[in-house]
């Protein structure tokens, strides 16, 4: 049956079956699955659910949505969340303080969904949401995060701005070494939808923003960006769109988290179409990711002379505009000619490596092997 409660009380409701509601003061809940809440009074608790529970009133405790737990939240929620493997978070109202996660113990675990069209935080309120399941936000005008970090972990996954083509905007709560961040973490997937047709595309508005671990040198081996066209028009060479942005500053690209402008993320899909090629030269520029022709890019001038008739003197050069791109090399046997082991060329000196050059002269000793030299960015 079901059980209705308008009175002020500290009864603490387990409900194992049937249904349960009210709009006056209880404890803690716990929903069993199966079993039905639908209550908008106020708990001085906290609220565990396996079964399906809407919450229209204030949680003063605790939130956890347990495996098969279906949660609905339209009003307060003051203390931590947790939404487990199997669990299913719906947020339209304010929840204050989602709690400090982290890889071990994650608010969104493996297999579970957070869905948030509402608030989440709030100025110094240190809260880091970690997520190792799936983390959408729909990115609704309404919206407001502001928070420490929204961390997506290894395997996890992140949407911003929901089933079409929105803005998610992680604010600042003035905390943490780099407050107001999006940290997308190797193994993790970010989801982002582009319209050709209307050259409009998903934007995550953030202070801080990482694709990995920093690295000393330019590396495409961070995050997964799935990129996905919802029209029927093709990608075509020229084209560019700025996916990320600095909430303090639109129309630039976020601050970076210490080195982390040296980690470069994953495209899925690998090309943007046949004969083009992702161009992510503008990423840490101004958050924008091209298209380009697979033949575009510079120019890599060379020439080769002997010295003393033992060394062989190479000298590269590129233009000025692609500074920043990488000059590699790689050494075989002549029996194995070209191979896949490229490593970034140094000199050794306070010049810097490649990617900070446009132009390079390499003297090496002659020898039997085969040298191959190339420009790759990143």
């Amino acid at each position: 049956g079901k059980i209705q409660i308008d009175g002020n009380t500290t009864v603490s409701v387990q409900l194992n079956q049937g249904g349960f509601t009210g709009a006056g003061s209880i404890g803690n809940a716990n929903v069993a699955s199966g079993a039905v809440m639908n209550f908008a009074g106020t708990m001085s608790g906290s609220l565990a659910s396996a079964g399906v529970a809407t919450v229209a009133g204030t949680v003063a405790g605790t939130l956890t949505v347990q495996n098969g737990g279906v949660v609905t939240n339209s009003g307060t929620v003051n203390n931590p969340v947790t939404v487990l493997s199997g669990g299913f978070l719906y947020n339209s109202g304010r929840m204050n303080n989602l709690g400090v996660g982290s890889a071990g113990a994650p608010q969104v675990a493996s297999g579970a969904t957070f869905v948030n069209d509402g608030i989440l935080g709030g100025i110094s309120s240190g809260s880091v949401l970690y997520v190792s399941g799936v983390f959408q936000d729909l990115g609704d005008p309404a919206d407001n995060m502001t928070l420490q970090s929204v961390t997506i972990g290894n395997s996890g996954t992140f949407i911003p701005g929901g089933d079409g083509i929105g803005l998610s905007t992680i604010n600042s709560d003035g905390t943490g070494t780099f407050p107001g961040a999006a940290l997308l973490v190797q193994g993790s997937t970010t989801v982002l939808k582009v319209s050709v047709a209307g050259m409009s595309n998903t934007v995550v508005r953030v202070n801080d923003l990482s694709f990995g671990a920093s690295s000393g040198q330019r590396s495409q081996n961070g995050a997964t960006l799935l990129i996905t066209n919802t029209s029927g028009a093709p990608f075509a060479a020229g084209q560019s769109f700025h996916f990320f942005d600095n909430v303090n500053s639109p129309g630039t690209v976020p601050y970076s988290t210490g080195s982390s402008t040296n980690t470069y993320p994953v495209i899925t899909p690998s090309a943007p179409g046949s004969g083009l090629v992702w161009d992510l030269s503008q990423l840490w520029v101004n958050g924008n990711i091209g298209i380009a022709g697979v033949n575009s890019g510079p120019t890599l001038t060379n020439s080769f002379s002997i010295l003393g008739g033992t060394n062989i003197v190479s000298q590269f050069d590129w233009d000025a505009s692609y500074l920043g791109w990488r000059l590699q090399s790689q050494v075989n046997p002549l029996s194995i000619g070209l191979s896949s082991n490229w490593g970034n060329v140094t000199d050794g000196t306070t010049n810097g490596p490649s990617w900070v050059k446009i132009s390079y002269t390499i003297t090496n000793t002659i020898s039997t092997n085969a040298v191959f030299y190339r420009l790759t960015f990143p």
